[in-house]
């Protein structure tokens, strides 16, 4: 499994339900916080507060170079579950040599799965992220503020699907985005959190699954610990109203992603009847 971790999603949420209380092994930053991250050392399953990662750091393309070079993507039995913000650099985890393909060995396929949540909601989150967190000097004083300043995101949720950080980006590259998506993606919803992670656990096998020494009851109750303290987490605002001003702004500023994260809604309706026997399937346009 590749959790692909859009920021300010819920990802950590995640990773607490499959780490903390599912007791798999995970590949993600984490494992870097140690002294055993350094250039001379191999791939090691290293214990950080309490929980088992890999000696590796996903969130920059430097780190995801060493990973590659060490073999991670080739080691199916080290990572239970691999985690990235970063799309397409962590690709390169699944995209097999062709020494390895002859040597006879079953290469783990990567299957994607994310959360997503309202733009205009995650660009909020992210102003109080911001504001609370290494803040420059001439940070905005107030959400409206920063609606009209350079700190505001834009679509960054689409910028990272196509692989345009930069630029001006037109409709095609929002239905590259929904077609990505739809190809690859498990999706989950931030809003129906505690839905979506039982989704994932089933698709992945993982419905009896349980931190070592504890029960599948214990386990439940972990998850549902996990992802009610911290995809609850509202970073202490209220969602503007959709008429309003700062609203208005943000949506602007986000347009392609709110096309996007409206299909993702169709596609998780849909992946709900096709994949879980959720609802009726309807005429989805996300097929």
């Amino acid at each position: 499994p590749f959790f692909w971790h859009v920021p300010l999603t819920g990802g950590n949420g995640v990773e607490g339900a499959f780490g903390r209380c599912l007791g798999l092994v995970q590949a993600s930053e984490v494992g870097c916080k140690t002294d055993k991250c350094g250039e001379d050392r191999g791939l090691e399953i290293i214990e950080v507060y309490g929980e088992s990662y890999i000696n590796v750091d996903l969130t920059t393309p430097q780190g995801i170079e060493r990973a590659d070079a060490l073999g991670l993507g080739a080691h199916p039995v080290l990572a239970d579950v691999i985690y990235s913000p970063l799309l397409h650099p962590s690709s390169r985890l699944f995209l097999h040599d062709s020494a390895s393909l002859s040597s006879g060995t079953v290469l783990p396929r990567g299957r994607m799965f994310a959360l997503f949540r309202h733009p205009v909601e995650r660009a909020l989150s992210a102003y109080f992220y911001l504001r609370d967190h290494d803040r420059p000097e001439d940070f905005p004083e107030n959400v409206a503020a920063y609606a009209a300043s350079p700190y505001v995101e834009n679509n960054l949720l689409t910028r990272l699907l196509v692989d345009k950080r930069r630029g001006d980006l037109t409709d095609a590259d929002a239905r590259v985005a929904q077609e990505i998506l739809r190809r690859k993606c498990l999706v989950g919803l931030y809003g129906d959190a505690s839905e979506s992670v039982r989704r994932f656990r089933h698709y992945f096998g993982l419905d009896g699954e349980s931190a070592s020494g504890g029960s599948i009851g214990v386990a439940e109750n972990c998850v549902r610990h996990e992802v009610d303290s911290k995809l609850g987490e509202t970073g202490g605002f209220v969602p503007p109203d959709g008429g309003s001003a700062v609203y208005r702004a943000l949506a602007e500023q986000n347009k392609f992603d709110i096309m996007v994260y409206e299909y993702v809604e169709e596609l998780y309706k849909y992946q709900g009847h096709a994949l879980f026997g959720v609802g009726s399937q309807g005429q989805s346009s996300a097929r």
